[in-house]
């Protein structure tokens, strides 16, 4: 028995490599696995000013007839090496990603976090500036009205220096937040605008997002179209 546990021991400890086409293989302790040759590691940068700038500048000597600009998101961009090795592993050159901070969609915010958030996570616009107008102008004590479809919305609101008025909620609204990359125009989408009473906190605001995510393909063409301008002539971009 001792004997036979020996052999057994050498025999898991064996390591064979060999060869199937051009791929090469290992196996040890009784497991079969492929030799891939080592590829370098992707630069991580925030930008795509940076994508342009290394392809144009092109410090390695890459053939940018082979390379792939890949799209893979409105936050994410990456060069790709063309197939590689017997495997015809691709791997990343560069990995381009911006993180905007993500508004807080659907959740009920109270008049002063709802103005400071209008200017920090949005593109400054009319639409922006009538909404701020209007949240500001809410009376502490307003009297939220829903029609009968539940769709249209009205609010009192200070409608002069001392006055309170009846006025419409906008809606939908038409807003740019801050969700891709800095170089590129934001997407515009709809969104939902409701007014409703926060008890001791006075009125709370909230916006929904209303466009079935169409701003994810309308950013991603904006990221093709801004790289197809700055990239040397004949780069592939795949979106």
């Amino acid at each position: 028995m001792i004997k036979a546990g020996i052999e057994k021991i050498l025999e898991l400890a064996k390591v064979e490599r060999f060869r199937v086409g051009e791929r090469e293989y290992i196996t040890a302790n009784g497991s079969t696995s492929p030799i891939r040759p080592p590829i370098q590691k992707s630069f991580q940068v925030g930008s795509l000013v940076a994508i342009s700038d290394y392809l144009v500048l092109n410090p390695d000597a890459l053939n940018l007839a082979a390379v792939v600009v890949h799209v893979a998101s409105p936050v994410q961009v990456s060069l790709m090496s063309p197939a590689l090795n017997p495997w015809l592993d691709r791997h990343s050159y560069l990995e381009a990603k911006s993180t905007p901070r993500a508004f807080p969609f659907g959740r009920p915010m109270d008049v002063e976090s709802f103005i400071v958030s209008l200017q920090t996570f949005f593109v400054p616009t009319e639409t922006t500036k009538a909404l701020q107008k209007l949240v500001s102008s809410l009376s502490d004590q307003s009297a939220v009205e829903y029609t009968d479809d539940g769709i249209g919305q009205q609010v009192t609101a200070k409608t002069g220096i001392a006055r309170l008025g009846t006025v419409d909620v906008p809606n939908p609204v038409r807003l740019a937040p801050y969700r891709t990359f800095h170089e590129v125009e934001q997407p515009v989408s709809a969104f939902v605008f409701r007014i409703s009473k926060g008890g001791n906190q006075g009125p709370l605001c909230v916006l929904h997002e209303a466009d079935g995510g169409n701003w994810e393909q309308e950013a991603v063409e904006a990221i093709r179209g801004w790289l197809a301008e700055k990239l040397p002539a004949g780069t592939v971009i795949l979106a």
